[in-house]
């Protein structure tokens, strides 16, 4: 209610709109009725398009318009508003993130990984770009690939715990047990609660492979 007031006092104030853009997006995120989150979503795209009309030249906007038809499942409309984004500004390392998860989402993996190489060119240590381009690696079968963006990502963000239980299940998957089991115990006490069942008979598996 205090962004909307603010935005009809001063409705040509970007961030004002933007902030309504970003509200409903995270509001339609946390719902569960569909029909309500559907309706969240929609308002939100409202916002970001009024809020890029106010601020034609801002890639990020273009991106975060982008981002909720992302979430809506509306892949095309969403990389739509990246090339737009890319258009404006052909250096923002966010964009090519975005569009690599879009390639992601389409499986059109070698696509993803251009992508995410370009996010990296500009800004190397993006973690993101790293994580998702060692999924990516995964899904093509280039696993020794995937294991290193998954280390990366771990030598930065040590308890990153999609990156600790990634590694468990590659080095599994080359047959390296040990380090397999090193990561899966690492990974073991930052698990969310659904995921704890599954690595702690992953870790037993392990363990009876090396004779423990």
């Amino acid at each position: 209610e205090t962004l909307q007031t603010a935005q009809r006092l001063n409705p040509l104030n970007t961030d004002h709109t933007a902030n309504l853009g970003r509200l409903y997006r995270l509001w339609a995120q946390m719902t569960e009725d569909p029909a309500k989150r559907q309706e969240r979503f929609e308002q939100s795209l409202r916002y970001y398009e009024q809020a890029t009309r106010l601020s034609p030249h801002n890639a990020g906007l273009f991106n975060e318009w982008g981002l909720v038809y992302y979430y809506m499942g509306r892949y095309d409309e969403a990389m739509q508003k990246y090339q737009q984004s890319l258009a404006l500004d052909s250096e923002f390392s966010q964009t090519y993130l975005l569009m690599g998860d879009v390639y992601l989402a389409w499986e059109q993996w070698d696509k993803a990984v251009e992508a995410y190489r370009q996010a990296l060119a500009l800004e190397p240590e993006l973690v993101q770009a790293h994580s998702a381009l060692g999924y990516a690696y995964a899904r093509m079968g280039r696993v020794q690939e995937a294991i290193q963006e998954n280390l990366y990502v771990v030598s930065i963000a040590p308890e990153d715990y999609i990156s600790l239980r990634n590694l468990a299940l590659l080095y599994q998957q080359v047959g390296d047990i040990t380090r397999s089991l090193e990561y899966a115990e690492r990974a073991l006490p930052l698990a969310p609660a659904q995921e704890r069942d599954p690595l702690q008979q992953l870790i037993q598996q392990l363990r009876q492979s090396l004779g423990g």
